[in-house]
């Protein structure tokens, strides 16, 4: 989790490179986590979340932070107008 978060520090536009996951998370990396994440990731994803994470992306948490940042604030927005979508007919 600690790692996840910090790749999606890295930001929208900054890759996670295999040089940035030996130095911050040696251990992930060497234990094949960081693969099996990417492979998770991969498997799981359809549709836009699917070309995110499927197109220049170098490793699992790369991969997580690509979708987090591309995906992620596309399904809060849809949250909302449903939302406020449910909110004006009760109103009504």
């Amino acid at each position: 989790m600690k790692a996840m978060k910090w790749a999606i520090g890295k930001g929208k536009l900054v890759q996670v490179t295999d040089a940035d996951l030996n130095a911050q998370c040696y251990d992930l990396v060497h234990t094949g986590a960081v693969h099996q994440l990417k492979l998770l990731i991969q498997n799981w994803t359809d549709g836009d979340a699917d070309t995110v994470v499927a197109y220049n992306v170098l490793n699992g948490l790369d991969a997580w932070r690509k979708l987090y940042h591309n995906e992620l604030p596309n399904v809060d927005h849809q949250i909302r107008q449903l939302t406020d979508e449910f909110t004006a007919l009760k109103k009504k």
